[in-house]
């Protein structure tokens, strides 16, 4: 196959355009920031906080939620308001928090868990599950909540106190102590 020199100057500026326009792209490309999350209202974040974008957060009418300075909230998380997190505090994926809990600072949350306050009185035969009640959660500073912990509305988990992955916290955990299970019970203390 034969190429003449006007085929060439053809090909090369086409390829001095494709070049310009990678160029151009390219910086495009780097001025883009990943998603980012957009405070619904109701939801106040920290600075320097981070919320994935896959977080769905429900704090409106009066049912706020309150996220600390640089506190960090991994994806598929769940919180309905009211809700006060600390500072400088880490939730990893799908943390699923619900009304009435009040966190510390520097708590560490594992994976997959469950701060649930939402509940029913025990009703007649007809409907076991009676009135709906919201007894608060509050979680003091410095804890660690293992993977897949569920914690009942109702308890109280003192300061510096670990939650064992895999434990039902149904009652107060003292501070600086270990607890888990199903129930979850004393293990030993960490002071």
């Amino acid at each position: 196959m034969f190429v003449t020199n006007k085929q060439i100057t053809k090909l090369a500026k086409r390829v001095e355009k494709l070049e310009t326009q990678n160029a151009e792209l390219r910086e495009q490309v780097a001025g883009l920031k990943p998603s980012t999350f957009v405070s619904p209202e109701g939801v106040h974040v920290g600075e320097r906080a981070r919320v994935h974008p896959t977080s769905q957060l429900f704090g409106s009418n009066g049912r706020d939620i309150y996220i600390g300075a640089k506190t960090l909230l991994r994806r598929g998380a769940e919180i309905v308001g009211p809700v006060t997190i600390g500072t400088g505090c880490s939730f990893n994926r799908d943390a699923y928090i619900r009304a009435n809990v009040t966190i510390g600072n520097n708590v560490n949350v594992g994976a997959f868990a469950r701060l649930v306050t939402d509940t029913h009185e025990i009703a007649g035969p007809s409907r076991r599950a009676g009135s709906w009640s919201f007894p608060p959660i509050r979680i003091g500073n410095g804890v660690f909540i293992g993977i897949g912990v569920t914690v009942l509305g109702g308890v109280t988990i003192g300061d510096g106190a670990v939650v064992a992955a895999g434990s039902v916290v149904t009652k107060d955990v003292e501070q600086n102590t270990l607890v888990g299970g199903v129930p979850a019970k004393f293990i030993k203390n960490l002071a």
